[in-house]
Protein backbone atom coordinates (compact mmCIF):
# COMPACT_ATOMS: atom_id res chain seq x y z
CA UNK A 1 0.00 0.00 0.00
CA UNK A 2 1.21 3.56 -1.26
CA UNK A 3 1.03 5.91 1.36
CA UNK A 4 1.67 9.74 0.79
CA UNK A 5 3.59 11.89 3.88
CA UNK A 6 1.99 15.46 4.02
CA UNK A 7 2.73 18.10 6.69
CA UNK A 8 0.54 21.23 5.91
CA UNK A 9 1.11 24.43 6.94
CA UNK A 10 -1.24 27.35 5.84
CA UNK A 11 0.23 30.97 5.87
CA UNK A 12 -2.80 33.42 6.02
CA UNK A 13 -0.97 35.94 3.80
CA UNK A 14 -2.71 38.96 4.74
CA UNK A 15 -1.23 39.06 7.92
CA UNK A 16 2.05 39.40 6.86
CA UNK A 17 3.49 41.74 4.60
CA UNK A 18 7.43 42.06 4.70
CA UNK A 19 10.50 40.14 4.39
CA UNK A 20 10.81 39.78 7.90
CA UNK A 21 7.15 39.36 9.32
CA UNK A 22 7.57 36.14 6.86
CA UNK A 23 10.83 34.99 7.75
CA UNK A 24 10.06 35.23 11.67
CA UNK A 25 7.16 32.96 11.31
CA UNK A 26 9.11 30.44 9.50
CA UNK A 27 12.14 31.13 12.04
CA UNK A 28 9.29 30.41 15.13
CA UNK A 29 7.89 27.21 13.34
CA UNK A 30 11.02 25.76 12.79
CA UNK A 31 10.18 25.17 9.21
CA UNK A 32 13.28 25.35 6.95
CA UNK A 33 13.51 25.51 3.16
CA UNK A 34 11.01 28.07 2.16
CA UNK A 35 11.62 30.93 -0.08
CA UNK A 36 10.08 33.58 1.16
CA UNK A 37 11.15 35.92 -1.31
CA UNK A 38 8.26 33.72 -3.12
CA UNK A 39 5.93 33.67 -0.78
CA UNK A 40 5.55 37.45 -0.89
CA UNK A 41 5.11 37.33 -4.80
CA UNK A 42 1.96 34.65 -4.03
CA UNK A 43 0.95 37.22 -1.46
CA UNK A 44 -0.35 39.52 -4.54
CA UNK A 45 -2.84 37.01 -5.89
CA UNK A 46 -3.82 34.91 -2.99
CA UNK A 47 -5.06 35.06 0.81
CA UNK A 48 -3.35 32.19 1.94
CA UNK A 49 -1.40 29.65 1.02
CA UNK A 50 -0.81 26.12 2.07
CA UNK A 51 2.36 24.11 1.77
CA UNK A 52 3.37 20.49 2.38
CA UNK A 53 7.01 21.18 4.57
CA UNK A 54 7.92 17.54 3.97
CA UNK A 55 8.60 18.23 0.44
CA UNK A 56 8.71 22.43 0.21
CA UNK A 57 5.93 22.21 -2.31
CA UNK A 58 2.76 24.07 -2.73
CA UNK A 59 -0.25 21.98 -1.66
CA UNK A 60 -2.85 24.60 -2.63
CA UNK A 61 -4.01 28.25 -2.42
CA UNK A 62 -6.78 30.47 -1.44
CA UNK A 63 -7.58 32.92 -3.78
CA UNK A 64 -8.91 36.61 -3.06
CA UNK A 65 -12.13 35.61 -4.61
CA UNK A 66 -12.35 31.96 -1.66
CA UNK A 67 -12.14 29.81 -4.41
CA UNK A 68 -9.50 26.74 -3.81
CA UNK A 69 -7.19 25.41 -6.37
CA UNK A 70 -4.97 22.64 -5.80
CA UNK A 71 -1.83 22.37 -7.28
CA UNK A 72 -0.93 20.25 -9.89
CA UNK A 73 1.58 17.92 -7.81
CA UNK A 74 -1.08 17.80 -5.31
CA UNK A 75 -3.91 16.56 -8.10
CA UNK A 76 -1.13 14.14 -9.36
CA UNK A 77 -0.24 13.03 -6.00
CA UNK A 78 -4.40 12.44 -4.91
CA UNK A 79 -5.70 11.08 -8.04
CA UNK A 80 -2.64 8.34 -8.45
CA UNK A 81 -3.24 6.79 -4.91
CA UNK A 82 -5.13 3.80 -4.65
CA UNK A 83 -8.29 2.90 -2.53
CA UNK A 84 -7.87 0.79 0.73
CA UNK A 85 -8.78 -2.59 0.57
CA UNK A 86 -9.57 -4.58 3.71
CA UNK A 87 -6.60 -6.73 5.18
CA UNK A 88 -6.82 -9.97 6.70
CA UNK A 89 -9.83 -10.74 8.82
CA UNK A 90 -12.29 -7.68 7.98
CA UNK A 91 -14.89 -6.07 9.88
CA UNK A 92 -18.00 -7.91 8.38
CA UNK A 93 -16.23 -11.28 7.30
CA UNK A 94 -15.74 -12.42 10.51
CA UNK A 95 -17.01 -11.70 13.92
CA UNK A 96 -17.22 -15.00 15.64
CA UNK A 97 -14.65 -13.95 18.52
CA UNK A 98 -17.20 -11.19 19.89
CA UNK A 99 -20.23 -12.25 22.08
CA UNK A 100 -22.68 -9.93 23.11
CA UNK A 101 -22.21 -10.51 26.56
CA UNK A 102 -19.14 -9.46 26.92
CA UNK A 103 -19.50 -6.29 24.47
CA UNK A 104 -22.33 -5.65 27.33
CA UNK A 105 -20.13 -6.10 30.24
CA UNK A 106 -17.63 -3.71 28.21
CA UNK A 107 -19.97 -0.87 27.71
CA UNK A 108 -21.06 -1.10 31.83
CA UNK A 109 -17.45 -1.17 32.93
CA UNK A 110 -15.87 1.72 30.39
CA UNK A 111 -18.52 3.01 28.16
CA UNK A 112 -20.02 3.29 25.22
CA UNK A 113 -17.12 5.37 23.63
CA UNK A 114 -14.54 2.07 25.18
CA UNK A 115 -16.20 0.04 22.30
CA UNK A 116 -13.91 -0.95 18.91
CA UNK A 117 -15.35 -0.13 15.23
CA UNK A 118 -15.93 -3.83 15.05
CA UNK A 119 -17.75 -4.43 18.22
CA UNK A 120 -20.18 -0.97 17.72
CA UNK A 121 -20.65 -3.08 14.40
CA UNK A 122 -21.35 -6.33 15.95
CA UNK A 123 -23.76 -4.33 18.25
CA UNK A 124 -25.23 -2.97 15.85
CA UNK A 125 -25.53 -6.11 13.71
CA UNK A 126 -27.31 -7.74 17.17
CA UNK A 127 -30.03 -5.13 18.10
Amino acid sequence: MKYLDFKIICIDLRKYSTYEDILKLLEDNEIVGLYVEKILELREKYNKIFIDVIGNELFAVLHKNGEIELSVNTDTHLFNLKSLKPQGKGLIKDLSDLSLDEILDKINKSGIDSLTPREKYFLKKHQ
